[in-house]
């Protein structure tokens, strides 16, 4: 169920990969409290975990942070920002 939830999720207008390809880096409401409370992230080394299609890892990376992210599957962290929802 959960590489089908991530599926759907990469295809999603929630998540708008192409967004994140381009390299924005905007917060969504549930993360502007998480930004506040832990602040400037430069240099700092937070884990991920169950980080899912990855989006929240690389927007932590593009603050300033060394992420890692894990998650249940490896493909999840493959395929979804890799290439285009729809491609093959």
């Amino acid at each position: 169920m959960w590489d089908e939830w991530a599926e759907i999720h990469a295809k999603s207008s929630w998540y708008d990969l192409d967004a994140v390809r381009r390299g924005s880096c905007r917060p969504r409401p549930y993360e502007i409290d998480e930004i506040d409370e832990v602040g400037d992230v430069e240099g700092r080394t937070p884990l991920h975990l169950q980080c899912h299609i990855g989006t929240d890892a690389i927007a932590w990376a593009r603050r300033g942070a060394r992420t890692a992210g894990s998650t249940f599957r490896r493909e999840r962290l493959r395929s979804p920002l890799r290439s285009p929802p729809n491609s093959a």
